[in-house]
C-alpha cells in the first residue's frame, strides 16, 4: 500500500522513516553489523526528515517541542507557520484606464456593425 501512493505525499516516507527509528531503536544495544546499519539508516532518516519538514513555509513541517511548551501549547498552525507575502505590481492607474476605455471603444464599434447587420 505505501508504495501505491510513494511519491504523491509525504505520509508514506514519515511511515517508512518511523518504521526504520522505531527498530533502530530497540537495536541499539546491539553489536552487530545489522544493528550499526539500522542505526546508521535511522540516523538518515532523522535527519532527511529533519531536512524535508525544517520550511515552515511550506505545507508540513516541524516544531521543536521547546517552543510549544513556551507557547503554552497553542498548537494553532499559523503561530508557527511562516508566511511568505510576494508583492503584485500592477500597471499605473492611467495605463489601465486607457486600456478600458481601447476595450470600451471596440466594444461599442462590435456593437454598431451588429446594428447595421441588423438593418
Amino acid at each position: 500500500m505505501v508504495e501505491a501512493v510513494k511519491g504523491k505525499c509525504d505520509i508514506p516516507q514519515i511511515l517508512l522513516d518511523a518504521k526504520v527509528i522505531m527498530n533502530s531503536t530497540s537495536l541499539r544495544g546491539g553489536t552487530t553489523k545489522q544493528s550499526h546499519e539500522t542505526t546508521a539508516i535511522a540516523g538518515n532518516a532523522k535527519q532527511s526528515h529533519h531536512t524535508k519538514f525544517s520550511d515552515r513555509t511550506q505545507q508540513s513541517f516541524t516544531v521543536p517541542f521547546e517552543e510549544i511548551k513556551a507557547n503554552d501549547w497553542d498548537l494553532s498552525i499559523n503561530r508557527y507557520k511562516e508566511m511568505v507575502y510576494e508583492e503584485i505590481e500592477y500597471e499605473k492607474p492611467e495605463t489601465l484606464i486607457a486600456q478600458i476605455k481601447d476595450l470600451d471603444k471596440q466594444r461599442n464599434d462590435a456593437l454598431l456593425n451588429l446594428e447595421k447587420m441588423m438593418g
